[in-house]
């Protein structure tokens, strides 16, 4: 049962017993009648006995209920907290997982440029090689034919 089902549940019960005491008072209220006969009486006595068994019923019943709610609630707010722990774990190693992106981003770019300088420096060198080898050829070459 809801927490406003059992508020409405109370409300009700206080709406019966309200106009039941004012029934009774009403009653007492009332010049006694000698005409009003014993029976009556009785009948009224026990109308007000088995409305308070019914009250005390449904007293019991919602005194349950609310202690039920009570303790879901209790289990529903420690979940919560627990569920705001993770999300704080989470929050924070995503932050780590973040600032070690940036890092390795920063890092990329550095090999990436010492990379590129390497390759061109490999490249130069090759050219040079390249160059001199042609050189070598060229005088080899030359000396080739001088003896021809």
């Amino acid at each position: 049962m809801t927490n406003f089902r059992c508020k409405r549940a109370i409300m009700n019960k206080i709406e019966e017993l309200t106009s039941f005491l004012e029934e009774l008072n009403s009653y007492q209220s009332q010049p006694r009648q000698e005409e009003t006969s014993a029976e009556e009486r009785a009948n009224l006595v026990d109308a007000l006995h088995q409305f308070n068994v019914v009250v005390t019923q449904e007293t019991k019943q919602l005194k349950t209920e609310v202690s039920e709610l009570t303790q879901k609630l209790a289990e529903a707010q420690k979940t919560k907290e627990e569920t705001m722990g993770h999300i704080a774990y989470l929050e924070k190693n995503m932050e780590k997982t973040r600032a070690n992106i940036q890092r390795n981003q920063k890092d990329i770019e550095s090999l990436s440029e010492e990379a590129k300088g390497n390759i061109l420096r490999c490249l130069e060198n090759i050219d040079a090689q390249t160059e001199k080898m042609k050189m070598t050829q060229n005088n080899a070459f030359d000396w080739y034919s001088s003896r021809c």
